[in-house]
C-alpha cells in the first residue's frame, strides 16, 4: 500500500514498529518450533569441532551439498548454550548461501568450544 504509493514517509514511520511487533511474537511461537534438544544426542566439543571444521572446508570448495549435510548432522546434535545463538545465526548463513558469513561462525564456534 505505502510501498505502491512511494510514501517513503510512512514506511519509515510503521516499519520500526511493526519489526518491533514481530520480533516479540518470536518468544511465544518459539516452543511450537523448537526441537526438543533432549531427544537429540549428546555430543563431544570435539564432534562439534569435526562437523563445523568439514562445513568450513565444504564453504571453500564450494560444496553446499556438503554444507547442508554439515548443518543436518548439528541438527541432530544437542546443542551447548554457548553455541545456540550461533546455530540460529548459522541456519539463517546456510539458507542464505552466505558463504563468507559461515565460515566467519564456525570459526568463531571452533573456537569458544576449545
Amino acid at each position: 500500500m505505502y510501498g505502491n504509493a512511494q510514501n517513503l514517509a510512512a514506511l519509515e514511520e510503521k516499519t520500526g514498529p511493526m519489526l518491533a511487533m514481530y520480533r516479540s511474537l518470536k518468544s511465544l511461537l518459539r516452543p511450537y518450533v523448537e526441537d526438543n534438544e533432549s531427544s537429540k544426542k549428546e555430543v563431544s566439543s570435539d564432534d562439534w569441532i569435526t562437523v563445523l571444521e568439514q562445513m568450513h572446508q565444504c564453504v571453500e570448495q564450494f560444496d553446499m551439498d556438503g554444507v547442508d549435510h554439515a548443518m543436518e548432522t548439528m541438527d541432530t546434535f544437542q546443542t551447548p548454550d554457548k553455541l545456540k545463538d550461533l546455530m540460529e545465526q548459522l541456519r539463517v548463513c546456510v539458507a542464505d548461501v552466505e558463504m563468507e558469513e559461515i565460515m566467519k561462525l564456525t570459526d568463531t564456534m571452533v573456537n569458544l568450544l576449545q
